[in-house]
């Protein structure tokens, strides 16, 4: 929408550089309305958690990491994963840090509690199981 002849514009939230995480609160804020046994929601970084799971080093950089490396985590078909990209990568860590929050994974925790300063619409707030 253009306001004016100066050219500003409004953008929607869609267009926004952080429209990802304006969707993905919306989403959760949508799936618990929808319940009454609430739903569990925790974040996920990929990238942080190729450096906790030891997986990424100054050497072999989380761009560098294939689907195919994280076998100990997830049950692994290397004919049907071969030329996984990076995001199907990152989809599998998100998948493997709801699955630590849901299991109480041991080795892995929420590190929500742990900030201080938090802000958010959720609530109860969203979790953040990451490995210790």
């Amino acid at each position: 929408m253009r306001l004016g002849s100066n050219g500003a514009t409004v953008s929607p939230v869609n267009g926004l550089r952080g429209a990802c995480l304006i969707q993905g609160i919306l989403v959760a804020m949508m799936c618990r309305s929808t319940t009454s046994n609430g739903v569990s929601i925790t974040e996920s970084h990929p990238k942080a958690l190729l450096w906790l799971l030891g997986k990424a080093t100054p050497k072999h950089r989380p761009a560098e990491i294939a689907l195919d490396e994280l076998g100990e985590y997830v049950y692994v078909d290397e004919n049907k994963i071969r030329g996984a990209s990076e995001h199907e990568r990152d989809a599998v860590l998100g998948a493997v840090a709801a699955f630590a929050m849901d299991s109480r994974l041991m080795g892995w925790q929420d590190l929500y509690p742990l900030e201080s300063n938090t802000i958010t619409p959720l609530d109860p707030p969203p979790a953040y199981w990451m490995p210790l």
